[in-house]
């Protein structure tokens, strides 16, 4: 092998233990840059459980061999149950949307691990009771290193498009009030007054939050780091209730005052 070939010779067993790491990592950097920019550790209270959970699973995998593959398995069903159960029917939308970076980074990350996870724990398995570890196909290795890592590109180049970009125009910004999104709260909204309309912007990092005014039908999705123009110009003057109707985002209130 030359001083600048990459070694591909990996077994079944090895892609399965990288494939638990991968979930782990993607979750660790996730936590990391939330729990930096929101200041909060607790964070990674929500993100410990798909951090930790892979690593025992990378451990077991690589101390018993192929053994004990089939717990793969019974990870894929757990990363199943956890995103569809956390999330509901919108982890489908999420993983269609790299808009959404935070949940299009969960729900890629627990989907496409686990499926890989799955399918190369079945593969171990197969082959547990041989001599010497076998040998997956380049073919195998690649195809699993692109499940991997596209999900990721994906959502670096999405996020450079989405930042870089912005549907509301100066005038707008200038003429009406802005609402701020901030680590899970209205930040000015105690209450924030607006006449013909106003400025959401959400400054989270990766979290997507609605701007919901149930009283006036209003429900509008605003990804992170981005910011909205609502046209306020047709509702009744008075004092409305704002809220983000995303699931876990209830103690996320504030006052609209229409004048």
């Amino acid at each position: 092998m030359g001083c600048g070939e990459v070694k591909m010779n990996v077994s079944y067993n090895g892609l399965l233990t990288r494939s638990f790491l991968y979930i782990s990592f993607i979750f660790l950097i996730f936590g990391t840059i939330q729990a930096i920019y929101s200041g909060e550790a607790g964070v990674f209270m929500f993100m410990a459980p798909m951090i930790i959970v892979p690593l025992v699973f990378a451990g077991v995998t690589r101390l018993w061999s192929g053994k004990l593959t089939i717990l793969s398995v019974l990870f894929f069903i757990i990363g199943m149950v956890f995103i569809f159960g956390m999330m509901g029917p919108s982890s489908i939308k999420m993983l269609l949307d790299p808009s959404e970076f935070g949940g299009f980074m969960m729900a890629s990350t627990v989907i496409y691990g686990s499926f890989i996870a799955l399918i190369t724990g079945i593969q171990a398995f197969r082959y547990r009771n041989t001599a010497t570890p076998v040998i997956a196909p380049k073919i195998y290795t690649t195809t699993v290193a692109v499940f991997q890592f596209v999900p990721i590109a994906i959502l670096a180049v999405s996020a450079l498009y989405f930042t870089s970009t912005s549907d509301v125009t100066n005038n707008q910004k200038e003429t009406n009030t802005v609402l701020s999104i901030d680590n899970f709260v209205f930040t000015n909204a105690n209450p924030i007054s607006a006449s013909k309309g106003i400025v959401v912007e959400n400054n989270e990092v990766f979290v997507p939050h609605h701007f919901t005014v149930d009283e006036l039908g209003i429900d509008i999705l605003i990804t992170a780091q981005r910011e909205i123009f609502v046209d306020l110009s047709n509702y009744e003057k008075g004092e409305y209730k704002i809220t983000c109707s995303l699931e876990g985002h209830e103690d996320m209130d504030g006052t609209l005052k229409l004048i």
